[in-house]
Protein backbone atom coordinates (compact mmCIF):
# COMPACT_ATOMS: atom_id res chain seq x y z
CA UNK A 1 0.00 0.00 0.00
CA UNK A 2 1.08 3.41 -0.74
CA UNK A 3 1.20 6.12 1.77
CA UNK A 4 -0.77 8.98 0.68
CA UNK A 5 1.46 11.37 2.78
CA UNK A 6 5.04 10.45 1.69
CA UNK A 7 4.49 8.04 -0.93
CA UNK A 8 6.52 5.62 0.00
CA UNK A 9 5.15 1.50 -0.92
CA UNK A 10 4.77 -0.17 2.18
CA UNK A 11 3.61 -3.67 2.39
CA UNK A 12 -0.54 -4.22 2.56
CA UNK A 13 -0.70 -5.86 6.21
CA UNK A 14 1.42 -2.79 8.25
CA UNK A 15 -0.74 -0.21 9.83
CA UNK A 16 1.93 2.27 9.48
CA UNK A 17 4.45 3.93 6.82
CA UNK A 18 7.75 2.49 7.07
CA UNK A 19 9.36 6.15 6.19
CA UNK A 20 7.15 8.69 7.86
CA UNK A 21 5.23 6.64 10.66
CA UNK A 22 1.85 7.49 9.43
CA UNK A 23 -1.01 5.50 9.68
CA UNK A 24 -2.18 3.61 6.37
CA UNK A 25 -5.71 4.01 4.99
CA UNK A 26 -7.28 0.78 4.44
CA UNK A 27 -10.75 -0.19 2.51
CA UNK A 28 -11.74 1.67 -0.92
CA UNK A 29 -10.24 5.02 -1.79
CA UNK A 30 -11.28 6.87 -4.90
CA UNK A 31 -9.19 8.85 -7.04
CA UNK A 32 -9.34 12.18 -7.83
CA UNK A 33 -10.42 13.07 -11.32
CA UNK A 34 -8.17 16.25 -11.29
CA UNK A 35 -5.24 15.57 -9.47
CA UNK A 36 -5.23 11.68 -9.03
CA UNK A 37 -4.67 11.94 -5.19
CA UNK A 38 -6.66 8.64 -3.40
CA UNK A 39 -9.10 10.17 -1.07
CA UNK A 40 -12.08 8.39 1.10
CA UNK A 41 -15.17 7.71 -0.52
CA UNK A 42 -17.22 9.96 2.22
CA UNK A 43 -15.04 12.74 1.21
CA UNK A 44 -17.30 15.37 -0.78
CA UNK A 45 -13.88 17.73 -2.14
CA UNK A 46 -10.64 16.65 -3.05
CA UNK A 47 -8.22 17.40 0.50
CA UNK A 48 -5.10 18.16 -2.27
CA UNK A 49 -6.57 19.93 -4.51
CA UNK A 50 -10.00 20.92 -3.58
CA UNK A 51 -12.13 20.13 -6.39
CA UNK A 52 -16.34 18.72 -5.85
CA UNK A 53 -15.43 15.03 -5.67
CA UNK A 54 -19.36 13.89 -6.68
CA UNK A 55 -19.86 16.06 -9.58
CA UNK A 56 -17.55 14.33 -11.81
CA UNK A 57 -15.31 11.10 -12.24
CA UNK A 58 -13.76 9.35 -14.70
CA UNK A 59 -14.20 5.64 -17.19
CA UNK A 60 -11.89 3.24 -15.91
CA UNK A 61 -11.39 2.40 -19.54
CA UNK A 62 -11.24 5.48 -22.04
CA UNK A 63 -10.65 7.96 -19.35
CA UNK A 64 -13.23 10.43 -19.98
CA UNK A 65 -14.88 12.75 -17.49
CA UNK A 66 -18.49 11.31 -16.57
CA UNK A 67 -20.90 12.57 -13.65
CA UNK A 68 -20.62 10.86 -10.92
CA UNK A 69 -24.14 8.83 -11.16
CA UNK A 70 -23.61 7.93 -14.57
CA UNK A 71 -24.14 3.83 -14.91
CA UNK A 72 -22.82 3.63 -18.88
CA UNK A 73 -20.02 5.59 -20.00
CA UNK A 74 -21.29 7.94 -22.84
CA UNK A 75 -18.10 7.78 -24.59
CA UNK A 76 -17.30 4.04 -25.13
CA UNK A 77 -20.10 2.66 -23.01
CA UNK A 78 -18.49 1.09 -20.48
CA UNK A 79 -20.86 -0.15 -17.31
CA UNK A 80 -19.67 1.51 -14.56
CA UNK A 81 -19.37 0.49 -10.79
CA UNK A 82 -21.43 3.04 -8.41
CA UNK A 83 -18.08 4.05 -6.74
CA UNK A 84 -15.05 4.36 -8.61
CA UNK A 85 -11.92 2.85 -6.68
CA UNK A 86 -8.63 3.14 -7.22
CA UNK A 87 -6.62 1.64 -10.45
CA UNK A 88 -5.52 -1.61 -8.49
CA UNK A 89 -8.60 -2.61 -7.83
CA UNK A 90 -10.05 -1.61 -11.35
CA UNK A 91 -7.28 -3.94 -13.01
CA UNK A 92 -7.95 -6.78 -10.69
CA UNK A 93 -11.79 -6.57 -11.18
CA UNK A 94 -11.40 -6.01 -15.19
CA UNK A 95 -9.00 -9.65 -15.01
CA UNK A 96 -12.03 -11.55 -13.35
CA UNK A 97 -14.30 -10.35 -15.71
CA UNK A 98 -12.97 -10.44 -19.45
CA UNK A 99 -15.16 -8.31 -21.98
CA UNK A 100 -18.32 -8.07 -19.93
CA UNK A 101 -19.03 -4.40 -19.72
CA UNK A 102 -17.28 -3.52 -22.57
CA UNK A 103 -19.27 -1.91 -25.80
CA UNK A 104 -19.45 -4.31 -28.74
CA UNK A 105 -18.63 -2.85 -32.17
Amino acid sequence: MKCKYCGTTNEDNRKYCLNCGMPLEYGKMLNCYSCGVSVKPKYKYCPECGVDLKLKRRCPDCNILINYDDKFCKNCGRKLDKINTNEEEMEEKEDTTGTEGKKRV
